[in-house]
């Protein structure tokens, strides 16, 4: 005869069979992190504009990763997930609800951004786990890797950190704290964003994984902290930057040049940019950058981190926040110095020559078939093997950054010729392009305001445009070139866009 006892414990092995599995995973790992309680599929819709031809945009594509369920029921993914995106969507791999969602923070230069439900956050991410922050992963922690298959089943993958370095993110020319992990990752649905736990912590967001190597390139915990304890204040600044170049000073007759020889370091300052923390703390073009916080810097621009071992100087700077004050001390003259900086950070859209261009369409202004715009980094490296097929001007003009920043007012742009469509305004200037713009009928061009106040007053009937490094003038018939335009109009082209 079967006891009571062992009737009840069938009957509820029963119960327990027959729930859903979504239902038992939600359940069973309520209490702790996991990718069934602290993950959501992230699906973006991207739409790029064309940016040799910037008032069409390119087809629709849909991109798919994983978010990170963090604090304030929000999800952190890496930016490169939701740029330019037209709709996101988020689902839960339990049970496969799904739900609209929008961004609430973004650092394209960090490559990192904060998503959430439109509507009612607490009620679709009820019963899940967010995921604190591991700050403290260091060379040689391993670390696992939350992939999801199509159906929502959990994927774990072990590697362990065999690098720490300060290097370029995806999407932009900064530098920041980067780890390099050794790890077998399999190909599965959303590549993008895949979240990397230590300890039931978030210990970094995937940047990249090249599979010929097996190491995967991460944004860690420190970085990801910074980026969400700035968010959080509601005033986003950014990570900040000190604004020099430098040179190391590892060739023994250039430190005795400078009068080095009695110290062990030291970096070569060779470019201190107007108006940044550096500019405005009195260093100059020649002084020798010892220490920054007591921290040695050596003679590669390296200092000692007690955590990470040998990392870029630049970190001591990045890793603080904006309005934060840092300790100089320089070598002048053979005489040591020490100075205050009070970092910030330039925004990317006060670059004379943007360093990459998200969520718009790049500027510009069509007359009468010449196409004017505003010159950037992504326009460049839009061209196939750009190095050689790119304008030589153009080219020129983003390895020289550095002097157009210089004394240059706030809001400059590069303003240039990009193309010329052959039309009956632009007979005999149908080969020009590529050519950075001075003057439109005797007024300066700053940005692309400026052409359109400048096209606002032709002389005697003509755009006279000039421009730079002593190319021909530009003569184009005011009339003839509305009335291209109202033809080009008609046939569906917008002959402008200026957003700031």
């Amino acid at each position: 005869m079967i006891s009571f006892t062992f009737r009840l414990a069938l009957a509820v092995a029963a119960l327990v069979i027959v729930l859903p599995a979504a239902v038992r995973a939600q359940e069973i790992t309520a209490a702790s992190p996991s990718p069934a309680t602290s993950t959501c599929w992230v699906t973006a819709t991207e739409q790029e504009f064309n940016i040799l031809q910037p008032w069409e945009k390119k087809q629709p594509r849909r991109k798919r990763g994983i978010g990170a369920l963090i604090h304030g029921n929000r999800l952190l993914v890496s930016a490169d997930l939701i740029a330019n995106s037209t709709f996101i969507e988020l689902e839960r791999p339990t049970d496969g609800a799904k739900t609209t969602a929008k961004v609430v923070g973004r650092d394209y230069e960090a490559n990192l951004a904060v998503v959430q439900p439109v509507e009612s956050p607490d009620n679709f991410l009820e019963g899940m786990v967010p995921l604190a922050i591991d700050e403290r992963l260091a060379v040689g922690h391993s670390l696992t890797t939350w992939q999801l298959e199509k159906e929502g089943t959990p994927v774990l993958t072990t590697g362990i950190v065999n690098r720490a370095e300060v290097n370029t993110y995806a999407l932009s020319h900064r530098r920041f704290l980067r780890f390099n992990v050794r790890i077998s990752l399999e190909n599965k649905t959303g590549g993008f964003s895949l979240p990397l736990v230590r300890d039931g912590k978030l210990a970094g967001i995937l940047l990249s994984f090249t599979a010929d190597e097996q190491v995967a390139r991460i944004i860690p915990g420190p970085v990801i902290s910074h980026f969400l304890t700035d968010l959080d204040d509601g005033d986003y600044q950014g990570f900040p930057s000190l604004g020099v170049g430098y040179a190391e000073t590892t060739d023994e007759t250039f430190r005795k040049y400078l009068g080095l020889n009695g110290t062990k370091g030291g970096i070569y300052i060779t470019k201190v940019a107007t108006n940044t923390p550096a500019d405005k703390a009195g260093l100059k073009e020649g002084d020798v950058l010892v220490s920054i916080d007591g921290k040695a810097i050596d003679r590669r621009g390296n200092y000692d981190s007690d955590r990470y071992g040998k990392l870029s100087f630049s970190h001591l700077i990045s890793s603080r926040y904006v309005g934060d004050s840092v300790e100089l001390d320089i070598l002048r003259d053979g005489k040591h110095m020490t100075v205050n900086a009070t970092v910030t950070r330039k925004a990317p859209h006060n670059y004379v020559i943007d360093p990459f261009i998200y969520d718009r369409g790049p500027n510009y202004l069509m007359l009468g078939g010449l196409l004017l715009q505003e010159l950037s980094r992504d326009y460049i490296t839009s061209f196939r093997d750009w190095r050689d097929n790119a304008p030589i001007e153009l080219q020129a003009a983003m390895a020289n950054t550095d002097e157009l920043e210089q004394g240059t007012a706030t809001g400059r742009k590069f303003v240039f010729l990009s193309y010329t469509i052959p039309t009956p305004a632009t007979v005999g200037y149908e080969e020009m392009r590529g050519l950075p713009v001075e003057s439109i009928n005797g007024k300066p061009i700053l940005r692309m305001e400026d052409v359109a106040a400048a096209l606002n007053s032709p002389v005697d009937g003509v755009h006279h445009i000039v421009f730079s490094g002593n190319r021909p003038d530009a003569y184009i018939d005011a009339d003839l070139a509305d009335r291209v335009n109202d033809h080009l109009k008609q046939s569906g082209m917008a002959l402008q866009r200026i957003v700031r």
